[in-house]
């Protein structure tokens, strides 16, 4: 996957989500805003936190992580078991990561720009500096199933191109990865599941039919500011118009 790359790479996700409530609308791209609304991005300013496990799964093997995320102070926590089945717990302030940062820090902060970034993508890309977004045709998706428009997001210093499916309501269905510098790492894959998780809507299950990988995000959860208890997500149901 590729970094997220404005301001620092530790502050990216914050000052994207934060600069929302400044920004003056009508400066907005429409299609970018029309998707990051519809997922929730008007609400951000109130979350304090944001728990999940990222899930990889390839055949027998999976890869899990733990993650708390702070956005407003930028902190992380993160918790995963190696193959040795021992278990680690690494806290970090995403603000601090520099060059000089031990490798252990700067490896957990790729781990979370990778595994964070299909669950916050649609809110994402609304402030990311040179991205293009192009609002295409109304097409028959690539998996078929569904008659979409076509969304092309293009993150120019990698060259990496991801092409969303969305339906009227700027929901995403189907996307495709094509990483400019990786070709081995080309993908489509289905968006299965939608959960509403307080007053965010993302996406918990990723699966391309044709490998049978599937990237699933569980045990979300998200606090508000001025709360004591957390949110767990809730399925929508009958929210993947292409699943197979």
């Amino acid at each position: 996957m590729f970094r997220y790359k404005h301001l620092s790479p530790a502050l990216v996700l914050c000052a994207i989500f934060a600069s929302h409530t400044h920004a003056d609308a009508s400066s907005q791209d429409d299609t970018t805003a029309k998707l990051a609304e519809s997922y929730g991005i008007d609400h951000w300013q109130q979350i304090e936190a944001i728990r999940f496990t990222y899930n990889d799964i390839r055949g027998d093997h999976a890869v899990s992580r733990q993650w708390e995320w702070r956005p407003q102070s930028n902190t992380v926590k993160l918790t995963f078991t190696d193959d040795t089945d021992t278990t680690t717990t690494i806290e970090y302030d995403r603000d601090d990561i520099t060059d000089h940062t031990s490798e252990q820090l700067r490896q957990a902060e790729r781990w979370f720009i990778n595994d964070s970034f299909r669950l916050l993508l649609p809110l994402y890309i609304i402030h990311h500096e040179g991205t293009r977004v192009e609002a295409g045709k109304v097409k028959l998706a690539p998996l078929g199933r569904i008659v979409a428009r076509e969304i092309t997001v293009t993150f120019p210093e990698r060259n990496d191109v991801c092409k969303l499916y969305v339906d009227d309501a700027w929901r995403v269905h189907q996307w495709t990865f094509d990483p400019g510098k990786d070709e081995d790492n080309r993908f489509t894959s289905i968006w299965l599941q939608d959960v509403q998780l307080g007053p965010l809507t993302l996406n918990s299950t990723y699966l391309d039919p044709k490998t049978r990988f599937k990237l699933e995000y569980t045990d979300l959860a998200l606090k508000l500011i001025g709360e004591d208890g957390w949110h767990t997500a809730k399925q929508i149901k009958h929210s993947c118009r292409s699943c197979p």
